[in-house]
């Protein structure tokens, strides 16, 4: 029989029988009262229907799941058929929790009547409330009027009307769906949105929400009416499906529309079909897939499209033809033991423009790499193989092919050796070109190091080294910075170092600060090699920068194709106050080199024995501001090197930010020219759930003027997000026009969002 009309039928015959269930003379001898308030629990096991009207007592004969009950007062009538529970009633079955008022259990119908505040908490964590509930006794089927439903996430659901069928299935009927909070000071007006249908079913099995007839609604004036409508339940971890779609308009792809399309295969793979139709570059298909391996991981994605390339800047653009376009990128990362790994890097594309044309990327460097590593306590090892590909514009330059290179790096227990510690490197690099030099070079070197602290505070720091390289090495003339009386040479290098480095930190509170200041020196000590560097191959040392972070290092370039020689001293201080409320911190230093060094580049702040002045500078007030400052200038003249200054503070209603950057250019290194650039950013949270802001960056450079431009607006709550942000970029490149653009995101908490990720916005543009 249809449990409604089950429990329909139930409830008009206790209608009719209710004067002789109450107050008889014949049932009142028979019934236990038991005093309110002492709290009892009793188990009560619900036999089948047959089984009921055969026995008149509680019996666990045939073996049924058991009900706890708790009330502070419980009446047995009618021969102990009818149980009443009164005063804070709790029920428990088979992980199903049933709280009422009153609750009456008919135990020869096998139905249970729940009235005042009821609520059952179902076993995937849901929560029903209704005015009155009727229930079969194991709780899984029922009807109740003004049913509530709080779902895993807070999301709600409510209803004239309601059924559960077999503990699974809830049906809604004249019903209203929504996660977000209710106004706490009108808790009746509508939540900013809600979904409203004739008939809403929630498939706990499927893990659906089902709308019939729905409606959406906005502070519950009706905006969109569709007959049909479903969505995952919160608990779902995937689905596959249709994903959300956008469309815009664009400088270089014209009118645009994208569709996704998610692919959920089981726990841990998934993919993503992608596709983008566009006006000026015709369709574009792509995909995504990810794979998690109780070993490691694998993320692949990928494009292709027959679009043609632009070539040129302005009115020199002009177009190719191309038969095909597309890229590839993916990463993965495999356990082969515990102590061995090995992995891949993907990231590859068919030309220069084609990752930002269509919005994909905008890398100038691209990086492959597969590798394997080898890990044990202080050990590491490994083997990698690169292939880079620049796409910057116009840079012809011919990108090498490293393989292999590889490294072992050994670290010595503390104080195993003299109270020190020691370490051994071995390395090799082979690099190959289709034009240009090719070269290989074997690197070994073996460390030790020790650190003293006197009784008096003193901190001494002893580093001895010795490094040994081997190039072997072709086509040099080919490279005019090498200086070389052979093409093809093989060479070596040895530099013994020896480095002594003393601390004395010194320490008070006073003020009501923590103060700190420490002075530090450094003799850093070799044999003279400079002019002989000048004929080794240079391929990780090209440029330098100088700051305060490397000035106390032994080798300040990047890389390992140069290295700094000859006696040099290194001296400086370091400055500190810090409370709670904030901290102040300021270090200084300079070096000076007893030679002159050949290897070192012009405006590096190195180039002469005497070293520019570096430092660092910052003011932090905990949660209000913090201001950071980078300098070097010239120690004799003041002359500015390099120049850094970031800044951020505020309070959530105005939160200020921005970087100033100057920085000299070096000669002989990827770097020559002068770089100078201001950003700005600016916030302000004008309301609980609003934001807005803009940011600005500026070259103030010989070629000075705007980059780039933007304001964005944004409003997000527990259930509702809504962006927009437009921004012009004023950077000419290759191929590429000018970008404007605007982007929308609007987007509803479990039902999906909406975005358009870049519309066109011709009127922002300066010219007619």
């Amino acid at each position: 029989m249809h449990v409604r009309k089950q429990l329909l039928s139930l409830r008009a015959t206790q209608q009719k029988t209710l004067p002789n269930m109450i107050g008889g003379p014949v049932f009142a001898q028979s019934t236990h009262r038991l005093l309110a308030g002492v709290a009892l629990s009793a188990l009560l096991l619900v036999p089948s229907l047959a089984a009921a009207q055969e026995k008149s007592s509680f019996s666990d004969g045939n073996g049924e799941t058991p009900i706890y009950f708790t009330a502070d007062e419980l009446i047995f009538e009618q021969n102990e058929s009818f149980v009443i529970a009164r005063g804070s009633v709790e029920i428990i079955r088979d992980n199903r929790v049933l709280t009422a008022d009153e609750v009456t259990f008919d135990r020869k119908a096998n139905v249970a009547t729940a009235k005042g505040n009821v609520t059952l908490t179902q076993e995937d964590g849901n929560v029903l409330f209704a005015d009155q509930f009727e229930l079969t006794g194991d709780l899984r089927e029922g009807f109740a009027e003004r049913l509530r439903v709080l779902l895993d996430d807070d999301s709600r659901l409510a209803s004239a009307s309601g059924e559960r069928y077999d503990g699974e299935v809830t049906v809604l009927n004249r019903a209203v769906y929504s996660p977000c909070d209710l106004c706490e000071e009108d808790p009746e007006a509508p939540p900013l949105w809600q979904l409203r249908a004739d008939r809403v079913v929630h498939d706990g099995v499927a893990k659906d929400l089902i709308y019939r007839d729905a409606t959406i609604e906005f502070f519950g004036v009706p905006i969109f009416y569709t007959p049909y409508f479903a969505h995952p339940d919160p608990t779902v971890f995937q689905r596959t499906g249709l994903l959300s779609s956008s469309f815009g308009s664009d400088s270089d792809l014209g009118t645009f529309v994208t569709a996704e399309y998610y692919i959920g295969i089981d726990e841990n793979t998934d993919a993503t079909l992608n596709t983008i139709i566009t006006t000026d570059l015709g369709p574009a298909l792509g995909g995504e897939f990810r794979k998690r391996f109780s070993f490691g991981d694998l993320e692949i994605a990928g494009s292709i499209s027959n679009a043609d390339r632009q070539e040129g800047v302005g009115a020199n653009r002009r177009t190719v033809d191309d038969s095909f376009r597309g890229h590839l990128k993916g990463t993965g990362r495999f356990d082969l033991t515990n102590n061995w790994r090995t992995g891949l890097d993907l990231d590859i594309t068919s030309d220069d423009t084609y990752l930002r044309e269509f919005n994909i990327s905008d890398e100038d460097i691209l990086e492959n790499r597969l590798y394997t590593e080898y890990f044990k306590r202080r050990d590491y090892a490994n083997i990698e193989a690169f292939y880079f590909e620049d796409i910057r514009p116009g840079v012809m330059e011919d990108e090498p092919l490293v393989i292999p290179s590889a490294e072992w790096n050994l670290l010595g227990d503390p104080g195993a050796m003299l109270g020190g510690r020691w370490s051994a490197d071995l390395g090799l690099r082979s690099m190959t070109r289709s034009s240009g030099v090719d070269s290989t070079r074997v690197s070994g070197e073996a460390g030790w190091r020790r650190r003293m602290i006197s009784d008096t505070g003193l901190v001494a720091d002893m580093d001895l080294s010795l490094r040994a390289d081997a190039y072997f090495a072709n086509d040099l003339y080919s490279d005019p910075n090498i200086i070389s009386s052979d093409n093809n040479d093989t060479d070596t290098r040895i530099l013994p170092q020896a480095q002594l480095t003393l601390g004395y930190p010194m320490v008070r509170n006073a003020w009501g600060f923590r103060q700190t200041i420490e002075p530090m020196v450094s003799l850093i000590a070799s044999p003279e090699i400079d002019d002989h560097q000048n004929d080794l191959p240079n391929e990780d040392s090209t440029t330098i920068e100088f700051d305060f972070s490397n000035l106390f290092s032994d080798n300040r370039f990047p890389g390992e194709d140069r290295l700094e020689s000859g006696t040099r001293v290194v001296y400086g201080a370091r400055f500190a106050m810090e409370n709670d409320a904030g901290i102040g911190k300021l270090f200084l230093g300079q070096s000076y080199r007893f030679s002159d060094d050949a290897v070192l580049p012009q405006n590096s702040g190195l180039e002469d024995r005497s070293s520019d002045i570096v430092g660092g500078l910052r003011m932090s007030a905990h949660g209000y501001a913090d201001v950071n400052y980078l300098f070097r200038f010239d120690g004799t003249d003041f002359g500015s090197g390099r120049h850094e200054v970031s800044f951020n503070g505020g309070i959530p209603e105005l939160y200020l930010g921005g970087t100033y950057l100057f920085s000299e250019g070096i000669q002989a290194t990827d770097i020559v020219d002068d770089r100078e650039q201001l950003f700005l950013t600016a916030s302000s949270q004008f309301d609980d759930n609003w934001v807005a802001g803009g940011f600005h960056r500026r070259d103030l450079g010989a070629e000075a003027g705007s980059l780039q431009t933007g304001l964005f607006l944004t409003y997000q709550d527990e259930c509702f997000v809504f962006s927009v942000q437009a921004s012009r970029d004023f950077t000419l490149r290759d191929g590429i026009e000018e970008g404007d653009s605007i982007f929308f995101r609007f987007a509803l908490k479990n039902l999906g969002e909406f975005q358009t990720p870049s519309f066109g916005l011709d009127f922002l543009r300066d010219d007619p």
